[in-house]
Formats: structure tokens, C-alpha cells, sequence
């Protein structure tokens, strides 16, 4: 079964979100020491809000081969 363009375009999508969300907050906070972060509750915000979108949407994925 051949997946409809928009599908891909769809999954593309969200891998560049998924990546892209992993490099800004979670890389650069493994490297960096935490006793210098100074880091605002608006901000944690952000990421949970973003964290809970990704997991919103892989609650609802399916295996679409092998």
C-alpha cells in the first residue's frame, strides 16, 4: 500500500517537531552545568506544553508496515 503524499508529508513533520524539540531542550541542558541555569517557570511551561503535544500524538500512532 502506497501512503497518500499528505500522510508522509504529515510524519515528515512531525520527526523535524520531535527532533527539533529533543536539540533545543533536552541536548543542550545535557552538556551545560545546571548550578549556572537560571531557568523561569514560563519556560518549563513551554515545554510541557510541548512535551504534551508529542505525546498526545504518538498515544494515537499504528504500525502501518513491517
Amino acid at each position: 500500500k502506497v501512503e497518500p503524499l499528505s500522510e508522509r508529508s504529515e510524519q515528515n513533520g512531525f520527526l523535524n517537531l520531535c527532533t527539533g524539540f529533543y536539540g533545543v531542550y533536552r541536548n543542550p541542558k545535557a552538556h551545560d552545568a545546571r548550578v549556572n541555569e537560571e531557568v523561569k517557570l514560563e519556560q518549563f511551561a513551554e515545554v510541557l506544553v510541548v512535551a504534551s503535544i508529542i505525546h498526545e500524538k504518538l498515544d494515537h500512532v499504528y504500525l502501518t508496515r513491517r
